[in-house]
């Protein structure tokens, strides 16, 4: 790289990935969503150039559990992701926190289900019954699998209400039913990075906080400091049990892997750095 610096510049990447008005649009809106691209619209891992957050996650580094749930709803072409028929009235695209949908001229979206934004060869649709990426339940069933895949794509389910468990949590984590969803609880995330988020609960009772990122190993979380346990929920996504209150969760990704990683090169750049005091002793 540094031979060969200035021999091949690099392109501008306003050339290869023009602020076109649709993206200009979305980049105003200040919340916290995904966005889908259909057809030849916003390709795999375009979404990062502009700063948003694809539904589909970085191509090339799928989690098997999210790409089952994104092939109920989604079919598309796996050698390069792009979305060739999509099912855009399944409440499962609601629940996977979709807000904005880049069209493409032979991809059909529904009318009704979506607002046209813009016009053109590639209009832009907005979401009217997008899940927040947090949110509060106070119930749950036990449900995974190809039967859960399926409540969720059909919307067997209140998400709004009900989280899907693999297992019954312990007696002392299940959450309390409300007397109606008006008192279900809020959650408001507060800070999101790669590695870390933060969220503000406030509910009467206990609750499952659902989050729809993707479960995985290395991540941790804690409520007010304290660890708690990660559930998997939604056959895909996080939650904890929350108690009563107002409350700050943090999920934060903390793997084994980069501990074992740290001490390794540690120790081996000691070893370095004392083969290196010796031969010069010597």
């Amino acid at each position: 790289m540094v031979f060969g610096y200035g021999f091949r510049p690099l392109i501008p990447a306003a050339q290869v990935y023009p602020d076109v008005p649709e993206v200009q649009l979305v980049r105003q809106d200040p919340g916290l969503f995904r966005v889908m691209g259909l057809g030849g619209s916003m390709v795999p891992n375009a979404s990062m150039v502009y700063g948003l957050h694809d539904v589909r996650g970085y191509d090339g580094l799928t989690v098997a559990r999210y790409a089952q749930l994104l092939e109920a709803v989604l079919r598309y072409e796996p050698q390069n992701q792009i979305f060739t028929a999509v099912n855009l009235v399944s409440p499962l695209i609601d629940l996977m926190n979709v807000k904005y949908v880049f069209g493409a001229p032979n991809v059909p979206v529904p009318e009704g289900w979506f607002t046209k934004v813009t016009d053109g060869e590639a209009p832009l649709y907005r979401n009217n019954r997008v899940f927040p990426r947090a949110f509060l339940v106070d119930s749950y069933v036990i449900l995974d699998g190809n039967p859960a895949r399926r409540a969720l794509r059909d919307g067997r389910v209140d998400f709004h209400r009900v989280g899907l468990l693999e297992q019954d949590p312990p007696a002392a984590e299940r959450p309390v039913a409300a007397s109606s969803a008006d008192t279900v609880g809020i959650a408001t995330v507060t800070s999101y990075t790669d590695h870390r988020v933060e969220i503000q609960t406030d509910a009467p009772d206990r609750r499952l906080l659902v989050l729809t990122d993707v479960h995985y190993p290395g991540w941790t979380a804690t409520i007010d400091g304290q660890a708690a346990t990660i559930h998997r929920t939604n056959f895909a996504f996080r939650s904890v049990s929350v108690p009563g209150g107002r409350h700050t969760v943090a999920f934060e990704y903390r793997p084994a892997s980069f501990r074992y990683g740290l001490i390794i090169s540690t120790i081996a750049l000691l070893a370095v750095i004392g083969l290196a005091i010796r031969g010069r002793l010597r």
